[in-house]
């Protein structure tokens, strides 16, 4: 979390950074689209909601919502299997909304929404209560020997408290994995954390890593998700083995948290050289930009990935599932670290009464007692507190709402969803876990 909370309407709230890596045509922007609807729909009872901040997201927002359902429509007219990139450049140009709208992302965008909340006692409408800021970085800038492009990355990991790798389902399950690494880049990505400029893992302070799984609808139809799940697990064990070091096991949380974002269109089969479904698969070069600023191309993907409708399609519908899970993921992180630092207050004023017996308690929480709360931490591992005091008492005041969101709607088994790594204790706050 940022330790400069910004303001909004006048107020300072806590600012929480999300890294999302992954190849472009992923689904992130895709996700992050269906995300707002799906976690307002779970969390309007209780008064929350998730709303952009900014001009620049709220319209990148709608027109991908737009896209995304207008794209929806041109695949149920297709006669066979379908390539939504295809579609997706014909319904893009009809938008007029250039070629950065999903699968086209050049450069790495930065989404910023707020957590508000309704005071339904007082009735006060959209209090500001956190801030969370998407930042989606290009899988294929991993890649780049452009300096400042690599640089960049490692600064905006530094500043995450979570890194949420989202995982292409298709190249993972299909012939054997061969092109998965192609989207994934793992080595690549565990050097970049690993370089000494890299803090991510060094700060002592706790992250949340989630794998999220996209495109995933075939398996999930077909009672394959434990099996998605474990080939996530076999193939980023690399990158989760090293971020579960000795000194680091204790901070980092790990989840799978697979998403379906196309609803009801399941993959079919790759483009092939002789067009059967089951040929021998086309490729084609990925572009990657080189310190010249020239396109390199340099490594190969599937030319062409199909997909279809596992039912009618004329009774298809547009629907996103658990599309907001990774959000009840972050804000159970949250709560855990909450409850982490209000169970180390309550020791540093215990400590505090025993070596001041007679001073006169004129405020819950003394200067002493705010000292004592970092050695606290520094002896439970986890670090000293990272502008907890402003999240603290800002989220405090809703967090029974908050609380109640997750402990409800948190999905931490079945449909594929494994939590790895749980130093904090999140499964403990599912109800159906």
């Amino acid at each position: 979390m940022d330790k400069k909370n910004k303001k909004l309407s006048g107020k300072e709230i806590p600012e929480f950074r999300v890294c999302m890596i992954g190849a472009k045509c992923t689904g992130k922007t895709s996700m992050l689209t269906s995300l707002i609807n799906q976690f307002d729909a779970v969390a309007q009872e209780v008064g929350l909601s998730f709303e952009a901040e900014d001009k620049f997201t709220q319209e990148s927002m709608d027109k991908k919502h737009v896209l995304l359902k207008n794209l929806f429509e041109k695949c149920k007219q297709q006669k066979d299997a379908f390539d939504p990139l295809e579609l997706e450049v014909e319904e893009t140009t009809e938008l007029e909304v250039g070629e950065t709208m999903i699968s086209r992302t050049r450069q790495a965008d930065e989404y910023t929404f707020c957590i508000r909340a309704t005071d339904m006692k007082a009735k006060m409408q959209k209090e500001p209560v956190i801030r969370i800021v998407f930042r989606d970085m290009p899988g294929e800038d991993i890649t780049s020997d452009v300096s400042w492009i690599s640089e960049d990355m490692k600064e905006q990991i530094n500043k995450a408290s979570v890194l949420l790798f989202a995982v292409d389902s298709v190249t993972l399950m299909e012939r054997d994995g061969k092109y998965a690494t192609s989207y994934s880049q793992i080595e690549k990505i565990r050097n970049l954390i690993a370089d000494e400029k890299c803090k991510f893992l060094e700060d002592e302070k706790p992250k949340l890593i989630l794998f999220v799984p996209m495109k995933c609808e075939k398996y999930y139809y077909a009672q394959m998700m434990d099996i998605l799940t474990e080939k996530v697990e076999q193939h980023y064990k690399p990158l989760t083995d090293y971020m579960q070091q000795k000194d680091t096991q204790d901070l980092i949380t790990i989840a799978v948290t697979p998403v379906l974002t196309m609803g009801e269109i399941v993959f079919s089969h790759f483009k092939t050289k002789d067009g059967s479904e089951t040929g021998s698969v086309l490729l084609k070069s990925t572009e990657t930009i080189n310190a010249e600023g020239q396109w390199n191309q340099n490594y190969k993907r599937p030319e062409g990935i199909y997909y279809t409708f596992r039912g009618n399609r004329e009774n298809a519908r547009f629907s996103p599932q658990f599309c907001e899970q990774p959000l009840l993921y972050l804000l159970a992180f949250i709560n855990r670290l909450e409850n982490l630092y209000e169970e180390a207050q309550k020791q540093a004023e215990q400590r505090e009464k025993q070596e001041h017996p007679n001073k006169s308690r004129l405020k819950k929480v003394g200067l002493f007692a705010r000292a004592m709360l970092d050695v606290i931490l520094i002896e439970t591992g986890f670090g000293a507190p990272f502008g907890i005091w402003d999240l603290y008492k800002l989220s405090k005041k809703y967090n029974k709402e908050i609380k109640r969101v997750v402990v409800i709607n948190l999905k931490t088994d079945g449909d594929g969803y494994k939590v790895i790594n749980d130093p904090l204790g999140i499964k403990q706050q599912n109800t159906n876990a």
